[in-house]
């Protein structure tokens, strides 16, 4: 009788971390996957939903960028885990007339035809944010 008691109250102890555990994870996971608003992604980003939906976080575009200007979001940076983006106050985008983040994307995410003129790439069709002055 007394070792089924304690057999019952360890497996509830068990079970009790395990869940909250659990939460925890779930709870970080949560945070990562939820969005910032504000978010600026590379040339040429797909809506931000057809991007988390196409990008398979590669890391191509911020090799191919000169400036170091595009960073891959790490745990804690409240970003989708992995995609890349800029933060304009610390490295800003310096629009580089051959973008070569776009070109080197290997599934689209980064769409090239949305910033060609006449066949060449074209920065100035670019559409990455919204200046509020």
């Amino acid at each position: 009788m007394v070792s089924e008691r304690r057999k019952f109250i360890l497996e509830t102890a068990r079970a009790t971390g395990l869940v909250a555990l659990g939460g925890l994870v779930w709870s970080a996971y949560v945070d990562e996957v939820s969005a910032n608003k504000l978010l600026l992604r590379p040339p040429g980003a797909l809506k931000e939903e057809d991007f988390l939906k196409t990008c398979i976080k590669c890391g191509m575009c911020v090799e191919a960028c000169p400036y170091d200007t595009l960073v891959l979001a790490k745990p804690g940076d409240n970003k989708p885990l992995g995609t890349p983006y800029f933060t304009p106050r610390e490295v800003p985008c310096y629009m580089c007339t051959d973008i070569p983040c776009v070109p080197v994307c290997p599934t689209g995410a980064l769409d090239e035809s949305s910033v060609t003129t006449n066949g060449e790439l074209d920065i100035a069709k670019s559409k990455m944010g919204v200046a509020i002055v």
